[in-house]
């Protein structure tokens, strides 16, 4: 399943990497409801090659993720890959300046679902995509509020 998600945000590209990539670990709960942990697994500064631990819950039981941060391009992209008992997720979250103080972040998922969830992906698709696209809005407001 493919899904692709953008949001302009009236901050400084610089102003948006930081909250989405530097402080990844403190901000993403912020922005996805559905995270209930989310911990470096490695030592350093979060980039390319990091490992994370995420738990989400939906709907149903908590789903644990094995995260890799795959690309780290300095406020322009990051990417990472997800594997979890249920399903491989690959995510991209792009930016792109506008102008000086406007960003355009795009983000774009694929995910693969297993088992039962390999058959439920399309009707799951929607929701998703929804819930990525309210996360997005959530990244806008809490910029903009600054």
């Amino acid at each position: 399943m493919h899904i692709e998600v953008g949001e302009q945000i009236n901050r400084p590209a610089h102003d948006v990497w930081d909250y989405i990539a530097t402080n990844h670990v403190q901000n993403h709960p912020r922005w996805d409801p559905a995270i209930v942990k989310l911990e470096q697994k490695d030592s350093g500064p979060l980039g390319e090659g990091s490992r994370l631990e995420m738990v989400r819950k939906d709907s149903g039981p908590a789903m644990t993720m094995d995260v890799r941060m795959v690309e780290w391009d300095v406020d322009r992209k990051m990417a990472f890959e997800a594997d979890a008992k249920q399903l491989n997720m690959t995510a991209n979250m792009a930016l792109e300046a506008v102008n000086p103080t406007t960003t355009t972040l795009n983000v774009t998922v694929d995910v693969e679902g297993k088992g039962v969830l390999k058959v439920m992906m399309p009707v799951m698709g929607g929701r998703m995509k929804k819930q990525i696209a309210a996360g997005l809005v959530r990244i806008k407001q809490a910029l903009e509020s600054k």
